[in-house]
């Protein structure tokens, strides 16, 4: 039993002084993989169509007000980090990855700064990814998500299943929503902690960055001038396609994560 207990010494002995020459100063490239969940809070949008006046008077600006519920579910992150180890307690580098969530796919290029507390072989961590997030592709969001806030909701504005409704007694204008797409693009964070043990690391991260929604709107417009007075029919009838890309919100992602240090 003694002779056993003085192998497994010698043994964790072995383990440590090879953890500890994991971590030494110079270069490190570390692959690293993600997976999680994430959330994207409502989008909202104001619209402005130049619509064509009743009486033939030119255009006016005309506001339609929606929002969207946002999107949510599975996330996954392949990244490459490579930079340098100045001493066994702080690592500075850069990376670049392949982020998904859901259909929505960017390219982050990130800066990534590393902390451990302490210079052994096992050790904890906290590790932080800045940087811009490249749009990939874009995940094609339910059009019927879309809603007017309550407070704009009178009788003759309203929106029901992908159609935004304005009528009076002198026209009839409704916009009908074609496509509403999410892109991850903008503004990218990253803040995880975990420990790391010889040359691989095990984790947890949490994401902020910037979902950009892209909504193809396309407006039918019908004018009665003279409705009111005698039901004539429409006079002036135009329509139009018209694309917005200006509605931003914040993203979250929980991620774990883990990582192998390559010298």
């Amino acid at each position: 039993m003694k002779k056993f207990t003085i192998i497994i010494a010698l043994m964790l002995v072995a383990l440590t002084a090879s953890a500890q020459s994991a971590r030494e100063k110079g270069w490190v490239l570390r692959p690293e993989v993600n997976a999680g969940y994430y959330i994207v809070g409502t989008f909202e949008n104001v619209c402005t169509i130049n619509t064509l006046s009743t009486y033939g008077l030119g255009y006016f600006n005309h506001d339609v007000f929606l929002k969207h519920e946002g999107s949510y579910g599975a996330a996954y992150n392949l990244s490459a980090n490579y930079g340098y180890m100045f001493n066994p307690i702080f690592f500075l580098g850069a990376g670049v990855g392949i982020n998904g969530y859901n259909g929505a796919m960017s390219l982050p290029v990130y800066i990534n700064p590393r902390i451990y507390l302490g210079n052994r072989g096992f050790s904890c961590f906290f590790d932080f990814k800045v940087g811009y997030n490249f749009g990939i592709s874009a995940e094609n969001l339910d059009i019927n998500k879309y809603y007017i806030p309550n407070w704009l909701l009178d009788y003759t504005n309203y929106y029901y299943n992908g159609y935004y409704y304005n009528m009076t007694e002198n026209y009839f204008d409704f916009v009908t929503i074609e496509k509403s797409a999410m892109r991850i693009k903008g503004y990218y964070f990253s803040v995880g902690f975990g420990f790391e043990i010889k040359r691989h690391s095990f984790g947890f991260a949490f994401d902020l960055f910037n979902a950009n929604l892209e909504t193809t709107l396309h407006e039918h417009y019908y004018s009665y001038p003279n409705a009111h007075i005698n039901n004539d029919p429409p006079t002036i009838y135009h329509n139009k396609t018209v694309k917005y890309d200006d509605s931003n919100t914040t993203g979250f992602a929980f991620t774990l994560k883990y990582g192998y240090s390559i010298f």
